[in-house]
């Protein structure tokens, strides 16, 4: 089976209380080796689109370094945030 989009939940980090979300703030942060994997697999099954969502995926310390090598391997990125 080959999946297009794969959604990844890359943390639980968030400073919101937004009333429709159901992720708790537990502060946790998807190991970077784990992330990285990820693509490295969704590259090789032909994925092309990683939706990454979170908590708050743009409070990840690696968020940056994610997207490069998501590039580099030509998988698009969809960010998922509900405000």
């Amino acid at each position: 089976m080959i999946f297009e989009t794969i959604v990844i939940q890359i943390d639980t980090v968030c400073p919101f209380s937004c009333p429709q979300c159901y992720i708790e703030n537990s502060g946790k942060i998807m190991d970077s080796k784990i992330a990285y994997n990820i693509v490295d697999e969704a590259s090789r099954q032909h994925v092309k689109m990683i939706q990454i969502t979170g908590g708050e995926p743009l409070l990840c310390n690696y968020l940056c370094d994610f997207i490069e090598k998501c590039s580099k391997k030509k998988i698009k990125l969809k960010e998922s945030i509900i405000k």
